[in-house]
């Protein structure tokens, strides 16, 4: 029995005054710079060497002869970072932009999480972070925080910091992604002329199909896969999977053909239990009740205690 009524605002919530009392929101304003160091060991610009030499970050990257680091897109991060982390040695110079960063702080495992904040902190791990949002030179690839969530504009961001890299280190540099964003690329890292990688190829030319790294990439991707496929699947049984409101009009028809019931929420301390107390007369002008017992929050549709509601 879904709740198809909108909940009331909150005191405090509208305009006015004292609108928002009580609620702290926080929105990241970024300060855009160009004095952000690359962190590769070997670097002939000014900004760069100045950081490493004062120890702004213990992490650096070594690259070796002719080889330039792999800029990790989100994707590729928020699967295989176990693989990058146990097998790091054998793996190219990594740079983990903060658009992928924060990927794995948001969607990875706390595990994963984790060690990612070990990796870039441990010189023994040749990985690294980039501010690339906050970067000058990246600034019309990094435009809001409202840009950064849809999947075209952090495509654009990684490529932009691939591209970076490969005029500020002179090394080509390449974006690594996974195969299921491969195509995804199109022709974007080309027409800024770096390369592009899946992890799944890198693996094999590494570490040979057979090789324990190569059997742990595929059990990260397919637990990837069943994730993706459960969370599909489960949408309309997740607590969350809200179905829409209806019209105002619609709701008053339905209750006065009798379709829909009226009623407040009550939810109880625990916040697992709930009902909806129906409110009506008899032919006497006695108010009675019924409680209807409402399961999940889903079936609560976004609703408070407290609130008018209607039920179907």
């Amino acid at each position: 029995m879904p709740l198809i009524k909108a909940r009331k605002s909150r005191p405090g919530a509208g305009t006015g005054a004292g609108a928002g009392a009580g609620r702290r929101l926080t929105k990241q304003q970024p300060v855009l710079r160009r004095e952000i160091p690359c962190r590769l060991a070997v670097c002939a610009h000014d900004v760069c060497r100045r950081a490493l030499a004062a120890g702004a970050s213990s992490a650096v990257l070594h690259l070796r002869d002719g080889e330039g680091p792999l800029v990790v897109d989100a994707a590729a991060a928020v699967v295989y970072w176990e693989l990058f982390y146990q097998y790091h040695q054998s793996w190219p110079a990594l740079v983990v932009p903060q658009t992928a960063y924060r990927a794995v702080q948001q969607q990875g495992g706390r595990n994963d999480w984790r060690s990612l904040q070990d990796a870039v902190r441990d010189p023994r791990y040749n990985i690294v972070t980039f501010a690339n949002e906050f970067h000058c030179d990246l600034a019309d690839a990094a435009a809001d925080d409202a840009q950064a969530a849809t999947p075209d504009e952090a495509r654009r961001r990684i490529v932009a910091t691939a591209q970076w890299y490969a005029h500020h280190a002179q090394r080509p540099t390449a974006v690594l992604t996974t195969a299921d964003e491969q195509l995804a690329y199109g022709d974007l890292p080309a027409a800024a002329g770096v390369a592009l990688h899946t992890v799944e190829e890198l693996v094999t030319s590494i570490f040979g199909e057979q090789a324990p790294a190569a059997i742990l990439a595929q059990t990260l991707a397919t637990r990837a896969e069943t994730l993706r496929a459960g969370a599909a699947d489960g949408l309309a049984a997740n607590a969350h999977g809200y179905v829409p409101h209806l019209p105002e009009d619609e709701l008053l028809t339905g209750v006065a053909s009798g379709m829909f019931l009226r009623g407040r929420l009550h939810v109880q301390n625990c916040g697992r239990l709930a009902y909806v107390r129906d409110r009506f007369t008899q032919d006497d002008e006695v108010l009675l009740h019924q409680d209807i017992r409402i399961d999940g929050l889903a079936a609560r549709n976004r609703a408070i205690h407290g609130d008018v509601v209607v039920i179907e």
